[in-house]
């Protein structure tokens, strides 16, 4: 598999006047996932590998035009968080572009129970991520030693606010297509500084939603 063309699965659930385009990851990508929803932050794990999977994932899917597509870490790709509960299915999409309210989140939980079978294998293109976080990469390397993002790439006010929740035992986490690539490349900063064998990125900003790159992640 390509880094900057990751390929998914392409499904699809009609929901009243909705059909939601849902990508996944393949039966065979190795990708796995722990989900710890808490009352106040919900915590994504994985090893370096998957951290960096998922912040390409967000940033190519920020960019699709296509209206009503989620992005969805499904029960294949799941294991069970630290404390040996299930983890929850976790539910990405960049608004305005795509809604779902709470009759659509059901009927979603509902068919995640028994998904329907992949109708093709798409391709992300991704090829800009890498050219952002060299610019990072030049910018923090840069004479005076940055260590913030250059402030195109800086959580924005004028972005309408994200939605983090857990609905219906689905993690839920949206935001507009510009605070998506800045979650993104907050995720791609994780380089395995380990503490106690964690790397821990907020990229949120507000403790909502962190992920962690792990050193090991427990597959059963």
């Amino acid at each position: 598999m390509s880094l900057d063309r990751p390929r998914l699965h392409l499904r699809s659930l009609t929901h009243g006047s909705k059909t939601y385009r849902i990508l996944t990851l393949r039966t065979s990508d190795p990708a796995r996932f722990s989900v710890e929803a808490g009352h106040a932050t919900t915590m994504i794990r994985s090893d370096l590998g998957g951290t960096h999977q998922l912040a390409r994932l967000l940033w190519g899917l920020s960019y699709l035009r296509q209206p009503d597509t989620l992005l969805i870490i499904d029960h294949a790709h799941l294991t069970p968080n630290v404390d040996r509960s299930p983890s929850p299915p976790v539910v990405f999409y960049p608004h305005p572009r795509a809604t779902i309210d709470a009759s659509g989140l059901r009927a979603l939980r509902r068919w995640l129970r028994r998904p329907s079978p992949s109708e093709r294998t798409v391709t992300m293109r991704t090829a800009g991520y890498d050219l952002a976080r060299a610019e990072i990469d030049a910018w923090q390397a840069g004479p005076h030693r940055r260590a913030n993002f250059p402030p195109k790439w800086r959580h924005s006010r004028r972005e309408p606010p994200s939605r983090i929740e857990t609905v219906n035992g689905m993690v839920v986490i949206a935001g507009s297509p510009t605070t998506m690539r800045t979650w993104s490349l907050l995720i791609g900063e994780l380089d395995g500084s380990w503490h106690l064998g964690e790397d821990c990125a907020e990229p949120d900003g507000d403790m909502r939603f962190d992920v962690h790159a792990v050193e090991r992640l427990p597959r059963a």
